[in-house]
């Protein structure tokens, strides 16, 4: 197996299944034409040829994964507000327990500020995702147009 062929296994499989076979034969034609020409050239189409499999290979993967998340978007768009909802429950929860820890020296100066803390981590990433959430359903929806 040639590093070529190796290098195409980098691709997604669907991609694969549809376009490995003429890649590999437009490869190997093309290296027997650049053999002919020394090599100097043969060894400079060998780092472009595997450098562009390897940059292309890339490209599809993270053009499955863009594809695929907007159409997680748009299926499962309550999927943002649960995982918001969980975040204020947790919010609310280290606030609680910040307010019924005993009170006394130690408490307050470890206990106390580390569940406050743990509280505002959990507010504010309920905020980031809402907002996350609501700018990429407005590039995915402007994208549409």
């Amino acid at each position: 197996m040639s590093c070529f062929e190796l290098l195409l296994r980098l691709y997604p499989l669907n991609f694969r299944s549809r376009f490995a076979s003429e890649m590999l034969a437009a490869h190997r034609e093309a290296l027997a034409d650049q053999r002919l020409l020394g090599d100097s050239a043969l060894g400079s189409f060998l780092v472009k040829e595997l450098g562009g499999v390897a940059f292309g290979a890339f490209w599809e993967w993270a053009e499955l994964w863009r594809t695929a998340g907007q159409k997680l978007l748009q299926r499962s768009g309550d999927v943002v507000h649960v995982v918001t909802a969980i975040c204020l429950a947790s919010a609310s929860g280290a606030l609680l327990f910040a307010s019924v820890l005993p009170i006394g020296p130690v408490t307050d100066a470890l206990e106390r500020p580390f569940f406050l803390r743990m509280a505002m981590d959990c507010l504010l990433s309920a905020a980031a995702i809402e907002v996350t959430a609501v700018l990429f359903q407005k590039a995915v929806t402007w994208e549409g147009k």
